[in-house]
Formats: C-alpha cells, sequence, structure tokens
C-alpha cells in the first residue's frame, strides 16, 4: 500500500499518520484521501515499490492535495512501477503539479523509464516553482539535453538547496 502522511514537521504531536492516503491498487480496494482534509498541516505524497501504481489515484492524491490548500512538503516516487506506464504517467503527474505550485521536496528516484521526455512532461512545473528545495533525480536516464528543458527553474529558483542527480549515467560532471 502507498500512503502519504503528514509533514514531520507540520505536527509535535503526530510524526507518522499511517493510512492517510491508501491508494486504490488493482482489485478496487478503497479510496481514503478524505484524510487529506484533517490534517491542518503540509503533507507528504509517498510512493514505493510495493506494486504498480494507478495513475489515476496518484492523480487524485495531488488533486485534493491542491484543493485543500495543503502544501506538499514531499513527493517522492521510490523506485516506482505506473501500471500505465512511466511516460503517460509523468505526462499527467507534469500537468496535476502544473497546477500545484508550493511543492518543497520532490523526488523521482530509481524509477524505471524516467529519462528525457518524463523530465521534460515536469518541465512547466519545475520552471515555475519557486518553494522546491530539493529535487532528487537519482537513478534516471535523461541527458543534457533533457537539462536544457528545465534550465529556467535553475535560473529562477532560489530555494533550491539540495539537488541529486547520482547514478543517471547520461548526465557527467560538465
Amino acid at each position: 500500500k502507498t500512503k502519504a502522511m503528514p509533514s514531520k514537521q507540520a505536527s509535535s504531536t503526530t510524526s507518522i499518520m499511517k493510512a492517510v492516503a491508501t491508494m486504490s491498487d488493482h482489485h478496487g480496494c478503497g479510496r481514503e484521501d478524505n484524510a487529506f482534509h484533517y490534517h491542518p498541516g503540509p503533507i507528504d505524497i509517498v510512493y514505493g515499490v510495493e506494486s504498480p501504481l494507478v495513475l489515476d489515484d496518484v492523480a487524485r492524491h495531488i488533486s485534493s492535495a491542491k484543493k485543500r490548500r495543503r502544501h506538499i512538503e514531499h513527493l517522492g516516487f521510490l523506485g516506482c512501477r505506473f501500471r500505465d506506464g512511466t511516460r503517460g504517467a509523468f505526462r499527467t503527474i507534469g500537468r496535476k503539479l502544473r497546477r500545484v505550485r508550493d511543492v518543497r521536496e520532490l523526488a523521482v528516484n530509481n524509477v524505471p523509464g524516467v529519462g528525457n521526455e518524463e523530465l521534460a512532461s515536469l518541465a512547466p512545473f519545475l520552471n515555475g516553482n519557486e518553494t522546491l528545495r530539493s529535487l532528487d533525480l537519482t537513478g534516471t536516464t535523461f541527458d543534457a539535453e533533457a537539462i536544457e528543458e528545465v534550465r529556467p527553474f535553475f535560473r529562477r529558483n532560489f530555494s533550491l538547496e539540495r539537488l541529486v542527480l547520482g547514478e543517471n549515467r547520461r548526465v557527467g560532471d560538465e
């Protein structure tokens, strides 16, 4: 199961809120992202390798955070696989994130199939974001051409403190 948790900084009394947003798996389990509504602070939405992600659920979680005016402290895709394919998933995620400007950390870490087109899908979000403090693109396979797509992000975002491009065979030290 994939869970979205409130940020640790959001509440001193709650360090982890279990099952805030339980993703529907391919068997049609419940939709429980209403808990975004009850938690007053920023949220973390983190997806792991447990089972292939259903894109509609990911899109609904991002929309739910925006609709309830919660900023997303951390949005993480950690070794995920998408049931509907990576390329289409990142096009949709990119469109959803364009409307959510207040994301502090984004991790696309060791997600199979993330390359130039997927990074280009995130470019409108990244280029319009001024609050992102951490961008982790570990284990992706984009090259310098894709970096050109997000060049405005690096010029405008003065809050970026951490950029991780490790384990990317196609990006050198240049």
